[in-house]
């Protein structure tokens, strides 16, 4: 919405039917496959996967962004997916993505999804750059998509996206995936759940592939071993209550 602090995290998974379609479309459907083949990897492993809501007439920014420094994992074998729900434009806040940008070897200090810039820069991090005053010194580019168009990234390209000026909302649904060289990585809190889950590794870890919270979706597995649908909530003393009020102004902007 306009107020970021307007919007609450969920309290419970969607009932049943929803539920149960959230879960075939990361363990049935081609998105693992597709994952894994972008990132040349011969497995992929499902870090996690978000719905976002851009309500009609929201004045809320996504800052650019790379992702991979909000999460608990290093590698080169890592992507997300952006699914719209929704027919995607600009106008109603679509995301732009630099191109080649995950090649330039920097890594950038994410930037508070409540509007705030964080000054606090980790070891080896950068600011962001100010890239809306400059952008003709990037190569930025945008899709327009239609419902169940799904765009690949990798997790270090850097991406943005503006406000909603349209009357109708803007939906999407990600899913943030890892390959076969990824290893789990301990990473201070900074806005949300994705780096403040206990996942009972160790820093430098590889991931399970029978893992619960971080389980594998390719090669496919039987319907008999996909893990049971979890919310974040139903996980006691894994999540702080400062990255619960991160990741309720976050719900709302990507």
């Amino acid at each position: 919405s306009s107020s970021p602090s307007s919007c609450s995290p969920p309290s419970h998974l969607p009932d049943p039917g929803p539920r149960a379609a959230l879960r075939e479309l990361v363990f049935d459907s081609p998105l693992g496959e597709l994952a894994a083949t972008m990132m040349r990897s011969e497995t992929c492993g499902l870090l996690f996967d978000i719905a976002f809501v851009k309500d009609p007439r929201s004045s809320h920014h996504t800052p650019w962004h790379q992702d991979t420094p909000y999460y608990q994992i290093r590698g080169t074998q890592l992507c997300g997916t952006w699914m719209s729900l929704d027919p995607t434009t600009l106008a109603n806040g679509g995301l732009e993505w630099i191109r080649g940008s995950h090649k330039w070897g920097r890594t950038f200090e994410p930037d508070l999804f409540n509007g705030e810039f964080n000054t606090d820069l980790r070891l080896g991090r950068e600011q962001i750059p100010d890239i809306d005053n400059h952008r003709e010194d990037y190569d930025i580019v945008h899709f327009d998509t239609e419902p169940g168009d799904v765009i690949v990234d990798h997790s270090l390209v850097v991406h943005g996206g503006g406000v909603n000026s349209t009357g109708q909302p803007r939906r999407v649904i990600t899913h943030h995936f890892f390959g076969d060289d990824a290893r789990f990585q301990e990473t201070p809190p900074s806005r949300g759940y994705e780096d403040s889950r206990d996942l009972g590794l160790a820093d430098g870890d590889p991931f399970p592939p029978g893992h619960e919270l971080v389980p594998r979706v390719w090669p496919k597995r039987p319907r008999s071993g996909w893990p049971t649908p979890r919310h974040w909530h139903d996980l006691p003393g894994t999540v702080r209550s400062a990255s619960q009020m991160m990741a309720a102004k976050k719900l709302n902007t990507d």
